[in-house]
């Protein structure tokens, strides 16, 4: 009992005074800690083609329209659409691409495009397509020469010969944050 009384009065005087419990406890170097966040920034862009039949018409297979050029997450984006076809397409069928606009990067995103009426009113679920793509100076577009049938645009009600192509481009951004010690 006497040793344990001796051990514990031992152990008392080192933890009541902070530069000797500092000198003889175990020592540890540093903690560090880093996190990683993805930041994702998403935008829309509606390409709104006034008197589509009229549109389809004027533009033969292998000719197309474009959509103004938008911004999603610091890069420039537009649509390239082919009313009849790029020349690749199954015959009946829309061409249609997004393009990646900008000069520099290695842009991780996620593309969805949708048919729309005129009212913003969605034509139907099987018209919608989406991917993951990687965007660089190698690879500048997505898409599908055979995009959709014609015959599946141009059965849905298009209200005052109205097609709305609504493109949302979702960019994933990463970032590092340094090292911090605990």
């Amino acid at each position: 009992m006497k040793g344990e009384k001796s051990n514990s009065a031992l152990a008392s005087f080192f933890h009541s005074s902070p530069f000797l419990a500092k000198l003889f406890s175990t020592t540890v170097e540093n903690v560090t800690s880093s996190t990683m966040t993805v930041e994702e920034v998403t935008g829309s862009h509606l390409f709104k083609i006034e008197r589509y039949s009229r549109v389809k018409k004027l533009n033969p297979k292998r000719q197309f329209i474009k959509s103004a050029t938008f911004r999603v997450g610091g890069y420039d984006w537009y649509v390239q659409f082919y009313p009849n076809g790029d020349g690749r397409a199954k015959d009946g069928h829309t061409s249609l691409f997004v393009n990646f606009n900008s000069t520099s990067g290695n842009v991780k995103a996620h593309m969805t495009v949708d048919f729309l009426d005129q009212n913003g009113k969605q034509l139907s679920d099987n018209l919608s397509r989406e991917a993951a793509v990687t965007f660089n100076c190698n690879h500048k577009s997505w898409g599908r020469s055979s995009f959709v049938r014609t015959s599946a645009l141009e059965s849905a009600d298009l209200k005052n010969d109205c097609l709305v192509i609504e493109c949302t481009v979702r960019v994933l951004k990463e970032s590092v944050l340094k090292s911090s010690v605990l």
